[in-house]
């Protein structure tokens, strides 16, 4: 089979809480069955939780620099709060953000970047979670990344925890920001996830827990796995699932959770059809 992958996911950095927003999947191919793949993405505690650690303290009322940083000496341990909190008062001028988390060289340690594109107007409210590195083009932020291998292979020790950057890429002079806290994850499953698309619903029975994520190729079952790959259950497809029209497609997606939080979901559909000769066999689109 060949795949060719259209990524539709709900906002990363923020809570999604309306359940019934459409999700529109482009495909520029003709009709076919989808593959279908869902992460359920960790979700953090709220803002305003007494646990939270405060990491850069900003005064919503005054204008910021390209770059704001935080040196920790000693370090510091934020090993029970992985996930960050940072409202901003946007003016959709374009700039690009960049919440960089470090820790010391001695420890062979990387950053972990994590990304926000001023496209909007008015105060909003992002969680930061996953790191971001190198899923966005190149950009010259105002301090050099260093290295591929901080990049992309080594890691932050969240134990040893020693400095916070925040840079813009553009004009900073109408961004505000109130104070960015580091914040316990919260972790749920996702249960019984369900689509409607061309006014037909399927679902799959199951839950899938935080972190791990579902991949259905076909067939009555779909399988979940650990972010490690491995396959720790498998859900059970009810419905048929129609083909993906060529054109735009729009389809709902509800599910259930185990706790009362926001669902962070990153969703993939794929397409499964004859073999493409005159093109790349992977092809990726958004």
């Amino acid at each position: 089979a060949d795949y060719q992958y259209a990524v539709a996911s709900f906002p990363a950095s923020d809570a999604m809480t309306d359940l019934t927003t459409p999700i529109v999947v482009t495909n520029r191919f003709p009709a076919a069955r989808p593959t279908i793949r869902i992460e359920n993405q960790y979700a953090a505690e709220d803002y305003q939780t007494a646990s939270s650690v405060e990491l850069i303290r900003f005064d919503e009322t005054q204008p910021v620099g390209n770059t704001t940083t935080r040196i920790f000496d000693p370090t510091i341990d934020l090993r029970g709060h992985l996930a960050m909190g940072l409202w901003v008062r946007g003016d959709n001028g374009g700039q690009k953000i960049n919440v960089r988390v470090e820790s010391p060289i001695q420890y062979v340690s990387g950053h972990n970047d994590h990304f926000i594109d001023v496209d909007f107007s008015g105060w909003r409210y992002f969680s930061l979670i996953e790191a971001e590195n190198g899923t966005r083009p190149p950009v010259e932020w105002p301090k050099p990344c260093g290295s591929y291998l901080d990049e992309y292979r080594e890691i932050v020790h969240y134990n040893h925890v020693s400095e916070i950057n925040l840079m813009i890429v553009g004009d900073p002079k109408n961004l505000r920001f109130r104070t960015l806290k580091a914040l316990p994850i919260r972790k749920y499953d996702l249960i019984d996830p369900s689509f409607v698309l061309d006014g037909r619903k399927f679902l799959f029975q199951g839950t899938i827990a935080s972190g791990h994520y579902m991949e259905w190729e076909g067939g009555e079952t779909a399988s979940v796995c650990n972010h490690t790959g491995q396959e720790v259950s498998r859900m059970k497809l009810v419905g048929d699932v129609p083909a993906l029209s060529k054109g735009e497609n729009r389809l709902t997606f509800s599910c259930g959770r185990s706790i009362n939080t926001p669902v962070r979901a990153r969703i993939a559909f794929g397409l499964i059809g004859d073999r493409l000769e005159s093109v790349p066999r992977y092809l990726f689109f958004q």
